[in-house]
């Protein structure tokens, strides 16, 4: 789990307060119930406790009856709100740049959200999720996180720019039209992540109006600002988030995790062994936790969960889970929706 103080960048509150007042809202009292004054939310730079943004884009969202008000504070957000990330990746050369740059500089958004860009031939899927599975993002807060990510997108290489399709972990809106013109594809609901997935084409778009040399700036003042984020990970966290990443290109290797988590092979295997696990076991273990929450999602087949979890073929998968689980997946798909 990750520590109490894990924190996120205030100027997700900026946009969340700024577009509740230009709605005629009045958040002054859900400000004072959080006990956040104006320093904690327009401080350049600031990071507020997650709980307490979550709590207010919660509340917020309520106090508004609309459930799409995250989706249209996307479309209301302006440039450059989002300070030093974001002008790292409106200067990067293509569009692949820019998504690599989110990826990168992640934490100074959220340390505690595991934002990562899957690539494959065809496609590449930008994902988001809490590392604290106990709990979920409002709402709010993720339509306007995966809103803003096509936004500025489609401002910085042409506003044609199409996802493949979008998902959320959370069920549909009671009006869906806005979504629909918005994105423009695909949406799946209750997934088991939240994604936007573009053709692999798209990352070779250029960023028109990108100056290398300001983005060469941004990044290194963003990298001295993640060298000086605390670390809210432990370790078991860092080694099953580099396994999730390196799993869709098959069964991770150890050597190649070690590395992610900046240890040798035999250092990640005797912290592992240290922690009462040994790597096949830990990669077993994730993987079939992985499992089961996509078999829970009734779109995605069989087939299509075992490419996402690295095996070689369906037959692979059938066997690997039931013998962790006892029952094929298709069982344990049928007894989860009974």
């Amino acid at each position: 789990m990750p520590r109490a103080d894990t924190t996120v960048y205030a100027a997700a509150l900026r946009v969340l307060l700024r577009g509740a007042r230009a709605h005629g809202l009045d958040v002054q009292p859900l400000l004072d119930a959080a006990g956040l004054g104006p320093d904690d939310v327009e401080t350049p730079d600031g990071r507020v406790p997650r709980g307490l943004a979550y709590q207010l884009w919660d509340d917020v969202t309520a106090l508004s009856g609309d459930e799409a008000l995250g989706l249209k504070l996307a479309l209301a957000t302006p440039e450059g709100i989002t300070g030093v990330v974001e002008y790292v990746c409106r200067n990067s050369a293509t569009l692949g740049e820019a998504l690599r740059n989110v990826v990168r500089y992640a934490r100074l958004l959220h340390d505690g959200a595991d934002i990562r860009l899957a690539e494959s031939e065809d496609e590449v899927s930008f994902t988001h999720r809490l590392v604290d599975s106990s709990r979920s993002c409002p709402r709010g807060w993720v339509d306007w996180f995966l809103g803003y990510i096509l936004v500025a997108s489609r401002q910085m290489v042409g506003p044609d720019l199409t996802p493949v399709r979008v998902t959320f972990q959370h069920g549909p809106a009671q009006d869906l039209g806005l979504y629909a013109r918005v994105f423009g594809c695909p949406i799946r609901w209750h997934a088991p992540l939240n994604t936007i997935a573009f053709r692999a084409a798209d990352l070779a778009r250029p960023v028109a109006a990108a100056d290398v040399e300001l983005a060469r700036l941004m990044r290194h003042f963003a990298d001295d600002q993640l060298d000086r984020l605390p670390r809210t990970e432990d370790f078991q966290q860092q080694v099953r988030a580099a396994v999730c990443e390196l799993m869709c290109h098959g069964a991770p290797r150890l050597d190649d995790v070690a590395r992610r988590v900046g240890l040798s092979g035999r250092s990640l295997q005797r912290k592992l062994s240290e922690a009462g696990t040994s790597f096949q076991a830990f990669v077993g273990d994730v993987r079939t936790e992985l499992a089961a929450s996509y078999l829970a999602e009734r779109d995605l087949a069989i087939a299509e969960i075992a490419f996402m979890l690295g095996y070689s073929d369906p037959s692979a998968f059938h066997r690997s889970f039931k013998r962790a689980r006892g029952v094929t997946p298709s069982v344990y798909r049928e007894r989860a929706a009974a």
